[in-house]
């Protein structure tokens, strides 16, 4: 985050001078969206941290590299930014409320 800023206010070179520290830093979105899904499923299912963590970790890994593939596609290709990558969110999603009806239907 340090370095973002820093390059927008003082741009090198190679570096655009549009000096937009915001749209700069929105291209952090998908990273903070993506761990805070993460982090909502495993706090919601506690046995995955304890019994499936590694197989939780090589999944997210997996969906993080997904993401910072469609990124640097969208940068060298001068695509539309990827702030929404609907098929991650709705597999994390799907996790959350997964672990959500499991505690449900176990209290009932």
């Amino acid at each position: 985050l340090i370095n973002v800023i820093s390059v927008k206010i003082h741009p090198t070179d190679t570096s655009k001078k549009d000096g937009s520290i915001l749209k700069a830093t929105l291209g952090l979105a998908p990273y903070f969206n993506m761990c805070f899904w993460a982090y909502q499923w495993l706090t919601l299912w506690p046995d995955l941290v304890t019994e499936h963590l590694a197989v939780f970790m090589v999944f997210f890994g997996l969906l993080f590299g997904h993401q910072v593939g469609l990124m640097i596609t969208a940068h060298v290709s001068k695509l539309k930014f990827p702030y929404v990558n609907v098929p991650v969110n709705a597999m994390l999603i799907s996790g959350c409320l997964l672990a959500y009806l499991q505690d449900f239907v176990e209290d009932t």
